[in-house]
C-alpha cells in the first residue's frame, strides 16, 4: 500500500462503505480489533500479506482506490486552495499511479 494514500484512512472509509464494525472486519480477516483498529490510526504497519487479503476479501477493484485516492485530494486541496495548479497535478499525479497499477 502506497503511504501517501493514507493506508488507516482507506481501511477505515472501506470498513464504514461496507457498513462494518473492527469487530466485522476483524473477523473477515481473520486479526484482531485491536490490530485492525491499529492499523486505522497508523499505530501498526500491516503484516506482510494484509492488503492482498483485504483486496480479495473486498473485492477491491483498482476504481474503488482511484476513487478514494481523488476523495483524499479533493478534501486537502480544499483545505489549500490558494495553489491553483494543484488539485489538477494532484490528479495527474494519481492517473499516473493507477496506471502503473
Amino acid at each position: 500500500m502506497n503511504k501517501n494514500i493514507d493506508a488507516g484512512k482507506f481501511l477505515k472509509q472501506l470498513r464504514i462503505d461496507n457498513g462494518e464494525l473492527l469487530y466485522d472486519m476483524a473477523k473477515k480477516l481473520n486479526m484482531s480489533v485491536v490490530d485492525i483498529s491499529a492499523i486505522e490510526f497508523d499505530k501498526m504497519e500491516a503484516p506482510d500479506g494484509f492488503w492482498e487479503k483485504v483486496y480479495e476479501v473486498y473485492n477491491i477493484k483498482s476504481s474503488y482506490i482511484l476513487n478514494f485516492r481523488l476523495n483524499r485530494c479533493i478534501k486537502n486541496d480544499r483545505e489549500a486552495i490558494k495553489g491553483k495548479a494543484c488539485i489538477l497535478d494532484r490528479v495527474k499525479s494519481i492517473l499516473n499511479l493507477h496506471k502503473e497499477e
